[in-house]
């Protein structure tokens, strides 16, 4: 439930502040931006601890990409190495 509530001025307010809101659609959008800003003090250690968790599986994430490029890499050169020697046989014919 929201604290916002109609002024007799016409205006609203947030709880049992002051009467400055034109609408109570403001009023509830300040209220919602309170409420965010209150809950990042009270969780920024928590989230800091989240986001440097995230960072470090991000890096390993990051180190097995590279790998598997490597590996790719490799692979993709032995192919390459494996399709010469089909079309040189293709072109030349194998001898027995």
């Amino acid at each position: 439930m929201s604290p916002v509530t109609a002024c007799k001025n016409g205006k609203f307010r947030i709880g049992s502040g002051g009467c400055i809101f034109d609408s109570k659609e403001k009023a509830d959008i300040a209220y919602k931006a309170y409420l965010a800003k209150k809950h990042n003090k009270k969780d920024s250690k928590k989230e800091g601890i989240v986001i440097e968790t995230n960072m470090k599986d991000l890096e390993g994430l990051q180190k097995d990409i590279d790998k598997e490029i490597d590996r790719l890499w490799d692979l993709s050169s032995v192919l390459s190495s494996i399709k010469r020697v089909v079309e040189y046989f293709g072109k030349n014919g194998v001898k027995g």
